[in-house]
């Protein structure tokens, strides 16, 4: 493990070494002992609990959105639907924000398929009550809902593939972190024979 060593000297406490106020200055120059500083360790993210975090959220999303079909004519079902249809569109990036990473790019495409799919069911509806047909044909709509459900599995995929990649980047700037740090840190200064607790810099550059 790598271990910074201390440098530039701080000044002792006062009173601990009433030798060193009868040191010449300028004449005996003043020595930090040079003890080997144990940084904390970096904190870090599990790639395994990154990918368990989305696949896991989103197989209980969309389990969710199976039980509520499963119960068209029920309430609990129905809300249980929706509940699983609005998880579906964040569980899948849990495991990203669990590894230190904002608004995905995986989430950007499931909103944008959201979006268009409720345009796509709203032009649906509305050429079925213009043609009075029990399924429509409605090209411009299906299409948009065609491109909406590519748009959200997309989004899907992306977030859950790529959780254990953004843990091990969250990892390597931890570490980036920890070994570019300046830390303050006790130290025996010696001066004039005498030495003194005091005070240095440690850090790795």
């Amino acid at each position: 493990m790598r271990t910074p060593l201390a440098t530039a000297i701080a000044v002792t406490l006062a009173g601990l070494a009433p030798d060193l106020a009868r040191a010449q200055p300028g004449t005996t120059p003043v020595v930090l002992a040079s003890p080997e500083v144990d940084l904390p360790p970096a904190r870090t993210r599990s790639p395994g609990t990154a990918l368990a975090l989305s696949l896991g959220g989103t197989a209980a999303a969309y389990a969710m959105v199976a039980w509520g079909t499963a119960a068209p004519g029920s309430a609990a079902g129905q809300t249980l639907g929706w509940v699983g249809a609005g998880s579906a569109l964040i569980a899948p990036s849990l495991g990203q924000w669990y590894a230190g990473e904002g608004f995905t790019t995986g989430l950007g495409l499931r909103l944008g398929g959201a979006s268009m799919g409720a345009v796509g069911a709203i032009g649906l509806m509305r050429c079925a009550e213009r043609s009075g047909d029990v399924v429509p044909s409605c090209p411009g709509s299906m299409l948009l809902l065609v491109g909406a459900s590519g748009l959200v599995l997309t989004g899907v995929i992306h977030d859950i593939a790529t959780a254990p990649r953004t843990a091990r980047r969250f990892n390597t700037r931890a570490a980036a972190r920890r070994y570019t740090s300046v830390q303050a840190v006790p130290a025996l200064v010696s001066a004039g024979g005498a030495r003194a607790p005091g005070l240095g810099l440690a850090g790795t550059f």
